[in-house]
């Protein structure tokens, strides 16, 4: 399913919806294998193998998601956790 070139999105959107929906569905295989291995065991092997939907929408212009990621960033950039890690 990974594919080894770009995959150019619509217009109004920063990323394709298939690889979008691909890394999505890493990161979730990541997080169960983490937190809860013994429920990713129990998963049939088929579900890791096929296409994965997203919704993915235009968020207008971008700016204010850009400005709620923004302080998102920043919050955990300069948590103490964060700075701790940093030293």
């Amino acid at each position: 399913m990974k594919r080894p070139w770009w995959v150019p999105s619509r217009p109004k959107f920063l990323v394709h919806v298939h690889p979008l929906a691909d890394h999505y569905r890493t990161l979730f295989r990541q997080g169960l294998q983490r937190d809860a291995p013994d429920l990713l065991k129990t998963l049939p092997a088929r579900v890791w193998k096929q296409r994965w939907v997203v919704h993915c929408q235009p968020a207008g212009s971008g700016e204010a998601a850009l400005r709620y990621l923004s302080r998102y960033v920043f919050k955990t950039s300069t948590s103490p956790s964060a700075q701790r890690a940093g030293k």
